[in-house]
């Protein structure tokens, strides 16, 4: 229906990197992240929104990786 270098495509991976940032918080989520950074990068020449929403979703993946790597799972921390 559509190739790679789509906008539709770029919307769904982004979407895709979203869900992934707060459900799954895995590896995979980061490199879709950074797959959808280069397709923007190329799609837009650096110079549009969708680029910030790209690089947005890919350092908030780090970010979410990173928590779920060092935080264990039973860890509660309550903020006062």
């Amino acid at each position: 229906m559509f190739g790679v270098y789509h906008p539709a495509y770029l919307k769904a991976l982004q979407n895709f990197v979203s869900f992934s940032n707060e459900f799954r918080q895995d590896l995979f989520g980061v490199e879709a992240a950074a797959a959808c950074v280069s397709i923007a990068a190329k799609l837009y020449n650096s110079d549009n929104l969708r680029v910030v929403f790209a690089l947005q979703s890919k350092s908030l993946s780090y970010c979410k990786l990173c928590d779920w790597i060092h935080w264990p799972s039973h860890y509660i921390i309550i903020m006062t």
